[in-house]
């Protein structure tokens, strides 16, 4: 198979970035997949996003839970055992 060089100017474009931020996270997956069968890094726009709080809306609940300790309980209590989940087939047969 013949190699084929590849000018990525248009996918380090402003334009490009702008356009693949605003699509639906689906449609960026499907991009990153692709780019990644080709070999092509990713552009930084195209990277995944930090999993988990940022650290931002992280310290705004510190400072909200340092005025409110009632607050801070009740969001970090321990949460009710619902019991074992029951699979689909055990859902149907019960019917």
């Amino acid at each position: 198979m013949a190699l084929i060089e590849l000018d990525d100017s248009a996918l380090l474009s402003d334009r490009a970035a702008r356009n693949i931020e605003g699509r639906d996270r689906r449609w960026i997956a499907g991009f990153r997949a692709a780019l990644e069968l080709l070999g092509v890094p990713l552009p930084a726009y195209a990277l995944r996003k930090q999993a988990g709080r940022s650290p931002l809306s992280a310290e705004i609940l510190r400072g909200f839970h340092a005025d409110n300790p009632d607050a801070a309980l009740i969001d970090n209590a321990p949460k009710p055992y619902s019991g074992p989940k029951r699979s689909d087939d055990e859902i149907l047969n019960s019917l």
